[in-house]
């Protein structure tokens, strides 16, 4: 999830348009499953450790996820960003919908940094 502040300067959120397009072509739910609950700086120019450490609880699980909790009690979730370079932030996403109970969880990227 982007931050409050990115949203509102970009005015868009890429990884969620791609997730709708997806939901729309294969049938999918989306959910707005996470928030971001701390700022973190820009991963351009870190390596991976230090991507892992800045995305070190980052997010948090939305609140009306959390008041329903079959929303991801054994559900197969599909992560989606734009790009991939180190995982870092779809490792730490997926460790958090695992801990809230997700059976699977998988991500999808539509770029990858070399």
């Amino acid at each position: 999830p982007l931050s409050a502040a990115k949203l509102r300067k970009r005015g868009y959120n890429q990884a969620e348009i791609l997730a709708k397009g997806l939901a729309k072509k294969f049938g999918f739910e989306v959910c707005d499953c996470l928030k971001r609950i701390k700022e973190t700086r820009s991963q351009v120019g870190l390596n991976k450790e230090e991507r892992k450490e800045n995305m070190k609880g980052a997010f948090d699980i939305n609140s009306k996820v959390k008041s329903q909790k079959s929303k991801l009690a054994k559900r197969n979730i599909l992560l989606v960003d734009d790009v991939l370079t180190t995982g870092s932030t779809f490792s730490e996403a997926a460790t958090l919908l695992k801990r809230a109970g997700a059976s699977k969880v998988w991500g999808v990227a539509f770029a990858r940094e070399q």
